[in-house]
């Protein structure tokens, strides 16, 4: 199973992607990771304003079957938590209390990040949703959580203790990019005979001369020189 989130509200930051599977494997990027705001008005990262509201939030699930999953919304807050939650309850209509979170340190690097979704089942009471959010916004945030050493299973104790909490499944999650020359050579053809004639006679005027390609989700760098891209012409 695979799902990719990506969202675009017309910001400074530009696309905003990340990809996940079933076996806890994420890769994710955004177009423009060096812009630089001012603070926003409670003196937190201003995400929304990097984010913007001009855009739509896209989700694409695939499970296997013979079609993926497609839905979109429109940005509201351009807040990720805020508009994920939308997405649940306008697109899939599941009533959901998000919260996402990251903490920056003096020296401008991830001190902690996390995010957290809860959704009703289809027979839950209604109001459980709401309660559910009133806790969120009572314990303290959930980066200071992170931050401060406490795990998954203590912050949802916290949130839970009182509705006999059961641990069903765990996995862990980490960043791993499935790049390689070959999908690289895939994405390459995918251009057709037209695009790949036009770099070679342009950009690849001898053998000498390599074309730079560079994984967007790990930066990894491949490179081609005029043979390949050659070879990748006849393959098209």
């Amino acid at each position: 199973d695979n799902l990719t989130i990506s969202l675009n509200g017309g910001g400074p930051i530009g696309n905003v992607m990340v990809s996940a599977n079933s076996k806890g494997n994420i890769k994710g990027y955004v177009s423009n990771p060096q812009i630089d705001l001012p603070l926003n008005s409670k003196g937190k990262l201003d995400v929304g304003g990097a984010v913007g509201t001009n855009g739509t939030l896209n989700v694409i699930k695939d499970i296997g079957l013979k079609e993926p999953y497609v839905g979109q919304v429109p940005i509201k807050s351009g807040e990720i938590g805020d508009d994920l939650a939308y997405y649940f309850a306008i697109s899939e209509q599941i009533p959901s209390a998000v919260d996402v979170g990251v903490l920056v340190d003096t020296d401008l690097s991830i001190k902690a990040a996390g995010s957290l979704i809860i959704q009703m089942m289809p027979d839950a009471d209604p109001y459980l949703a709401d309660i559910v959010t009133y806790r969120i916004k009572e314990i303290p945030p959930l980066t200071t959580l992170i931050s401060d050493g406490k795990t998954a299973k203590d912050i949802l104790n916290m949130l839970f203790d009182d509705m006999n909490l059961k641990i069903l499944e765990k996995i862990d999650a980490d960043y791993v990019c499935d790049c390689s020359k070959e999908r690289v050579e895939r994405a390459l053809i995918s251009l057709g005979k037209d695009e790949l004639k036009k770099i070679k006679d342009q950009d690849l005027k001898d053998n000498n001369e390599k074309l730079e390609v560079c994984c967007h989700f790990c930066s990894n760098k491949y490179y081609f020189n005029r043979k390949d891209i050659e070879r990748l012409i006849e393959e098209s």
